[in-house]
């Protein structure tokens, strides 16, 4: 009998979305952020942590997001949702270079901000005490 009991466990972008409280764009920039820290073996190290450091476009490029979508919805989604476990700074690597987006990542502190699959499952389809209805983020403002 073939084991499946990994189909009914959440995949990675999953729990993505789950911690930046269901915002796509602050789910995708997270997800990308936890991939690059697994790969990049040297981070730059300042205040005691490990940081990536890349510029908002390359940031939006690298995740798949538009210049807008960064700024307006995953940078802060990221800031508030996540702050427990990701700190984000803008900073010069040297001082005659312009500034980057120095992103610090801490997977050892999510399962303090993580909220249970269960109650979050509930939110997603608008029950439970967590169900905060999201806004579409394409509709037109009204005129």
């Amino acid at each position: 009998m073939e084991d499946t009991t990994w189909v009914n466990h959440p995949g990675e972008f999953a729990l993505c979305r789950r911690l930046t409280s269901g915002d796509w764009a602050a789910a995708v920039l997270l997800h990308r952020v936890m991939v690059l820290c697994k790969l990049r073996k040297t981070k730059l190290k300042r205040f005691g942590k490990e940081w990536l450091a890349m510029s908002r476009k390359e940031w939006a490029d690298s995740a798949g997001l538009s210049d807008a979508e960064i700024k307006d919805r995953a940078l802060p989604n990221l800031r508030k949702h996540c702050s427990g476990f990701v700190e984000i700074r803008t900073m010069r690597i040297v001082p005659d270079q312009p500034n980057k987006l120095w992103i610090s990542f801490d997977p050892e502190l999510i399962t303090d901000q993580a909220v249970p699959w269960d109650m979050y499952r509930l939110a997603l389809n608008g029950l439970g005490i967590l169900s905060v209805k999201q806004p579409y983020p394409y509709k037109k403002p009204p005129e």
